[in-house]
């Protein structure tokens, strides 16, 4: 593993102590190395959008652990603050020196493009890494039970994806499960 990888796992497992926060950055990180490799980026750009995928929920472990583990649905006040986790964890992955291209991905993970993400970014302003790891986060967030939101099934996961309005990464991803590549990533 390299430096910066090493670094990156250093730096959420300091931060996040959220037990599924920790296993679900690492499920969402490998499916966007494997994702970015099916969009076509070369092993240095995988690696840096895993990163960014390892990292994008970083920004949790400044919330308390019983808004994570919530067995209800959160109340608005408890919305907002959830959604203060992209930004705080681009900024704290900022200030761990981590490169300023990854922390922008990190921020943007709950964006989408037609503006109904956390911060209203929309269209070709969310780059195609941060698109990558929006993807791979809601296919494997959507793929887990959590206290909060029901495990889904498949078609269920793929009417949600679509729903990001990430086609493109959708569509590699698609091609992925057929190959059955994700077999093999773990």
């Amino acid at each position: 593993m390299e430096s910066a990888d090493r670094d990156a796992e250093q730096l959420l497992c300091r931060i996040v102590r959220h037990r599924e926060t920790l296993r679900h950055s690492l499920a969402t990180r490998d499916l966007a190395y494997a994702l970015a490799i099916a969009c076509g980026c070369d092993s240095t750009r995988a690696r840096a959008i895993a990163c960014a995928a390892l990292l994008h929920d970083v920004g949790k472990g400044t919330l308390p652990e019983s808004l994570l583990d919530a067995p209800r649905r959160l109340t608005h006040d408890e919305t907002l603050l959830l959604r203060t986790h992209a930004q705080a964890g681009a900024r704290i992955a900022a200030h761990a020196g981590i490169d300023s291209e990854i922390c922008q991905w990190i921020g943007l993970h709950h964006e989408r493009p037609d503006g109904s993400g956390y911060e209203g970014i929309r269209g070709d302003a969310i780059p195609t890494e941060a698109r990558i790891v929006i993807v791979a986060d809601v296919w494997e967030a959507t793929g887990a039970q959590r206290p909060y939101s029901p495990y889904h099934t498949r078609s269920e996961r793929w009417r949600i994806l679509i729903e990001t309005g990430c086609a493109r990464e959708v569509a590699a991803l698609h091609t992925l499960l057929e190959e059955d590549v994700l077999a093999r990533v773990g």
